[in-house]
C-alpha cells in the first residue's frame, strides 16, 4: 500500500505525496499461480479481493471527512 511521490527536480529528494492522493495496493505472491484442481484459479482471485478489501478498510479508517 502506498502513494506515488514526486521528486524536486533541483534538489533530486523526494516530495512527499499530498494528503488527497489515491493510494495503491500492490498484492504479489511467492510463487506463480496456477489455475489446478487443487487450488483453483478462483480461490486466488477471492484471496486477492479479500486483501483489497482489508485495505480499503484500514484507509476508510484513516480518513477524514471535512
Amino acid at each position: 500500500m502506498f502513494q506515488q511521490e514526486h521528486v524536486d527536480l533541483k534538489t533530486q529528494k523526494p516530495i512527499p505525496a499530498h494528503g488527497d492522493t489515491l493510494w495503491e495496493v500492490e498484492v504479489k505472491t511467492a510463487s506463480p499461480v496456477r489455475n489446478t484442481q487443487d487450488t483453483p484459479l478462483s480461490q486466488s482471485i477471492e484471496a486477492v479481493l479479500e486483501v483489497q478489501l482489508l485495505m480499503k478498510g484500514l484507509l476508510d479508517l484513516r480518513r477524514q471527512d471535512v
